[in-house]
């Protein structure tokens, strides 16, 4: 057996991560969620912009939840689908940790 020692590749090019809300964020045209763990739940609201809760999610897991919303067809924006992977995340942590989750806000660590 021959070993090759590791050798790092430099990557062809590195970009610097940036993102300004004021001027990138869209809205998503299918609607909007509000995310709320309750109760050993975290239940996910699916809204309209005229402020109409369509449906609710319940799950105990931020992957059961985000993949139902993408088995439903509730995004259609790549940036949507990742702010709710995130925000989905934050809300099991807090719930699984006792802490308190408010959308949007870092968690009280």
């Amino acid at each position: 057996m021959i070993i090759h020692p590791q050798v790092e590749v430099p990557p062809t090019r590195i970009i610097r991560a940036s993102y300004n809300s004021l001027k990138e964020w869209r809205a998503d045209p299918k609607g909007y969620f509000t995310i709320k763990p309750f109760a050993k739940l975290i239940k996910v609201r699916f809204c309209n912009y005229e402020h109409k809760v369509l449906l609710v999610i319940e799950g105990r897991s931020a992957e059961e939840i985000y993949n139902t919303i993408i088995r439903e067809n509730l995004v259609s924006r790549l940036d949507h689908a990742a702010y709710l992977g995130a925000e989905l995340q934050k809300a099991e942590i807090a719930l699984q940790n006792g802490l308190s989750y408010v959308q949007d806000d870092p968690l009280p660590i």
